[in-house]
């Protein structure tokens, strides 16, 4: 070791004015934490990650929960929504079976993932892009998932697939059952239930609305967590197993003869009119000489669709918030306010029987529940004014569209034309059935305006052993997008175990350049404290310390992008 490199050694590592004296001050002075390096120095060694290590999204704070997420706004957090969007766009799939495809070989990390994932084709950055980037995802899912009740999971959940497919949440009164927009294929309208108390349902005259224009994609999320610890929310586990099929046209009547039955019995939505199956034979292929009872019915007492009072909803109790006194709740985000509410969507809260929005006493408990995130300070003591207001609001509208004379004499000619003969529900549904499938697509669309469910704005159901049956309830008619096999496209695990897991599997990859840093710093913080210590006759120590100072430029210039090492030296 010549003096050149010793002086470069002091130049680079040690302040100008040090002299030997002070060199051995300092090591005495750090004589104190020695077992506190140890510590840092085993760690190190031992290559240890865990949860925390992974970059947190601020769900609570997103702004990409906003749904409008408007460029530019006060309102939207570039940086959250821009963070995630980042690790999410690396997530290799073209659509989201793919992606599940791929985030599963993730989890399993069996020896071909570097090739699955491409890995070995990547620089050491991208590779540890990468490989975050899955972590992030599973981190991200968890704390929406373990975090929140079920409203303002499902809100946030919306967001974070939204940005995982690369589409937009839909904003309320669009008039559409879809959440999301996609830009692969259809518009989706997205459930997250509870395993066991799976409902995928809503209002049959906005869905048949929808199919008219196209197919609508129903992705069924059906989650099994561990049961919530108040102290600790994060630390539960569990999974999620996604479904996805296409309600169309052709298959939605074939897939509703085989729903839910009971007292509101969903089947009941695909009963025709008498008149109308009875034309049918008369008709041929020809939409005009069909019966058209739908606009033969009374007008008088006809309640709107789910989605098309929502437009109205919104503006009756935004007027109403605005104008009382509920400052002690904070700024009241009325996108997000209506957002998490789903009025058109929430069928537990704003349904009861028939009339999809006609419950007389909304459930406001539950409405409670949904908001409480919004208001993390507020109780349900608190926020009883807001949704008091927001019952009136509901309460303004069926006292609009709820005429009594009205809607009796809609509903006796209802009864006249649909329960002529009085036959039995099970065998109008089955000849409604049968008369549906004949029909030519423009013939479908006119049946779809006369049916049941569509003059009587009625709710369809389905269980969610029924979504994992669909393909079998749509039968003849396919229900599954393209090079889909079956109903289910993946099993998603949760939870700090789960992210743990693949910790641990990933360490070497994630960290072997990092690591390799931090060692040999240690490496070289420790030979010249025993080089100078020893007066400078120890060569060994100080050829390792110029190793060392050596393998840290080699590994950071590695990791580092062409324009940083371009920067610092010229190195391409």
């Amino acid at each position: 070791m010549n003096k050149k490199e010793l002086n470069e050694i002091k130049e680079n590592y040690f302040p100008a004015n040090l002299s030997l004296e002070s060199l051995f001050s300092m090591i005495e002075e750090q004589e104190g934490n020695l077992n506190k390096l140890r510590l840092l120095f085993e760690g190190q060694e031992q290559q240890v990650l865990t949860v925390s290590a992974i970059p947190d999204i601020p769900i609570s704070e997103i702004g990409w929960s906003d749904i409008s997420t408007p460029e530019g706004s006060k309102e939207f957090s570039a940086t959250a929504r821009g963070q995630l969007m980042n690790f999410l766009s690396n997530i290799q799939g073209d659509d989201l079976s793919d992606k599940l495809e791929s985030l599963n070989d993730f989890y399993d990390m069996d020896e071909s993932l570097m090739g699955k994932l491409g890995l070995g084709k990547k620089t050491p950055a991208e590779q540890i892009s990468s490989v975050l980037s899955y972590l992030v995802f599973y981190k991200t899912l968890t704390t929406i998932l373990t975090n929140f009740n079920a409203s303002s999971a499902g809100f946030s959940f919306e967001s974070f697939l939204a940005v995982l497919l690369k589409g937009k949440q839909i904003p309320p009164g669009q008039n559409t059952i879809a959440d999301l927009t996609n830009p692969s294929g259809p518009p989706i309208s997205l459930k997250l239930y509870k395993e066991g108390s799976v409902e995928v349902g809503g209002s049959f005259k906005d869905l048949a609305k929808d199919l008219m224009k196209g197919p609508m994609q129903y992705i069924v999320c059906m989650k099994d967590i561990e049961a919530l610890d108040p102290a600790n929310p994060l630390e539960r586990n569990g999974k999620i197993v996604w479904y996805r099929f296409d309600f169309t046209l052709d298959n939605v009547f074939a897939i509703l003869a085989k729903s839910s039955a009971g007292k509101e019995s969903s089947r009941k939505s695909i009963i025709l009119p008498t008149r109308f199956m009875e034309s049918v034979t008369q008709a041929g292929r020809s939409s005009k000489k069909l019966a058209n009872v739908a606009i033969e019915l009374p007008a008088g007492g006809e309640y709107p669709s789910a989605e098309e009072v929502e437009s109205e909803f919104i503006a009756i109790a935004t007027k109403m918030i605005q104008e009382a006194d509920l400052s002690y709740l904070g700024t009241i985000k009325l996108d997000k306010l209506f957002g998490t509410i789903k009025y058109a969507k929430n069928d537990r809260i704003f349904s009861k029987g028939e009339v999809v929005r006609g419950s007389s006493e909304l459930r406001k408990n539950d409405l409670k529940a949904v908001i409480k995130d919004l208001f993390p300070d507020a109780n349900f003591k608190t926020l009883a004014p807001l949704t008091n207001l927001l019952d009136l609001a509901n309460k303004r509208l069926i006292e609009k569209y709820s005429h009594s004379t009205a809607m009796k004499n809609r509903k006796a000619a209802i009864n006249n034309e649909f329960w002529v003969g009085r036959e039995k529900q099970g065998d109008l549904v089955e000849r409604s059935l049968e008369v549906y499938e004949g029909l030519s697509k423009q013939q479908k669309i006119l049946a779809l305006q006369n049916c049941l469910g569509f003059v009587n704005n009625r709710h369809f159901s389905m269980t969610g052993g029924m979504a994992k049956n669909i393909v079998a309830m749509s039968a003849p008619h396919r229900t599954l997008p393209a090079g889909q096999s079956g109903a289910e496209i993946g099993t998603t695990h949760v939870g700090p175990d789960a992210i743990q897991k693949m910790l641990n599997q990933v360490i070497g990859l994630i960290n072997q350049n990092v690591f390799a840093i931090f060692n040999n710093l240690k490496t070289l913080t420790t030979s010249i404290h025993t080089y100078f210590a020893g007066g400078l006759q120890a060569d060994d120590e100080a050829v390792t310390a110029i190793h060392a100072a050596d393998n840290i430029e080699t590994k950071t210039t590695e990791i580092a992008s062409p324009t940083v090492r371009q920067k610092v030296g010229g190195k391409a």
